[in-house]
């Protein structure tokens, strides 16, 4: 069921089932400013509740160090697990790196496709 939805400049997240299914705008570059808007607008549209999450990169073509870190840190909040749906080498090179050097603090797996990921992350719900 589709409880509410935000489409923003550089994400869109819509709340299905008890799990946020955030969707970047295509083949988006991601500076540090980009990474803080973000996460200030799904903390905003998840109004205090935290849940598990599915991110499409959707064609992630850059990810600036510093937006890497923010995410690294100040991305976690108020997420209680995190799926990525990957598409390309470029998304699974970025995400390899976040996901083996930074070790998330929160359980994060990568996957190709949609629902394999909104399978395993029913556990965290």
């Amino acid at each position: 069921t589709l409880c509410k939805r935000f489409d923003l400049k550089t994400i869109e997240y819509r709340l299905e089932d008890g799990i946020v299914i955030a969707t970047l705008n295509e083949g988006l570059t991601m500076d540090t400013d980009d990474a803080a808007q973000m996460v200030t607008e799904r903390l905003e549209f998840q109004n205090g509740t935290h849940y598990p999450i599915v991110i499409k990169l959707n064609g992630l073509k850059f990810a600036s160090s510093n937006a890497r870190n923010y995410m690294q840190k100040e991305g976690m909040k108020g997420l209680k697990a995190g799926a990525f749906i990957v598409t390309n080498p470029v998304e699974k090179i970025i995400l390899n790196f976040l996901i083996m050097i930074n070790r998330p603090i929160i359980p994060t797996r990568m996957f190709t496709d949609q629902k394999e990921a909104l399978n395993w992350l029913q556990q965290y719900k």
